[in-house]
Formats: structure tokens, sequence, C-alpha cells
């Protein structure tokens, strides 16, 4: 039997002589099993990996939308908080302001971590 890349036969060999007292060769059908289920566990592997890609990507996208429309928001009620409903100058609204800010830089700083996450996750 041709040996596998990811298999150590002798390894293996010895560690079920160790454990049930058995002796298997080399050239042994069981091989043939591990072979096929390394491989079923490789293509698990990929489609799992593919789908945790969509997820992150389907995730970022949900974050940049969500970000665009806290870009609008924001920007719109520091329009009206500088300018006032009316357009007759400053009003009290700076308050709601700051917090959007801080909003926005906690959003920020959740988006880069999660992308930090994601990528570690997938390395």
């Amino acid at each position: 039997m041709e040996q596998q890349p990811g298999l150590d036969q002798k390894r293996l060999i010895g560690k079920v002589a160790e454990r049930h007292g058995i002796r298997i060769d080399e050239d042994d059908p069981v091989f043939y099993l591990l072979s096929l289920n390394e491989f079923a566990l490789e293509q698990a592997t990929k489609t799992i990996v593919g789908k945790i890609q969509t997820a992150s990507h389907d995730f970022e996208s949900a974050f940049e939308r969500v970000q665009q429309r806290m870009g609008k928001s924001l920007a719109q009620q520091l329009k009206e908080s500088s300018t006032g409903p009316s357009g007759s100058g400053p009003t009290v609204a700076r308050k709601p302001a700051i917090e959007w800010i801080a909003v926005g830089i906690l959003v920020a700083v959740l988006i880069f971590a999660s992308g930090v996450l994601v990528g570690m996750a997938l390395k």
C-alpha cells in the first residue's frame, strides 16, 4: 500500500499493539479505511471552512451597512446640532453628537477585533 502523507503507519501500528495487543502490518486493509476516513475529514473540513468564510463575509457586509447607516445618521445629527433645526445657529444638542462619536469609535473597534478573530480562526 502506498503511504499517505498524513498517516504515520509505524506509529499507529505501535499504538494499536500497545493498547490492544494486536499486531497489524503496514499493508493491512485497516490503513485503507484510515485513508478513506482521512479523506472524508479533509472534505468535511473544506466544507466547514467554506461556510465559515461565507458567514464571515456576510458578517462583514452587515457591519459595513450598519456603519454606513450610523455614519449618515451621525452626520445628520451633527449638522442639526451645529446649525439647529431651523438653521439659526448652534443648539444644545452637542451631548448626543459626542455619544454618537463614542458609539462610532466603539463599533470601529468591534469591527476590527472581529476581523482579527476571524483571521486567526481561518489561519
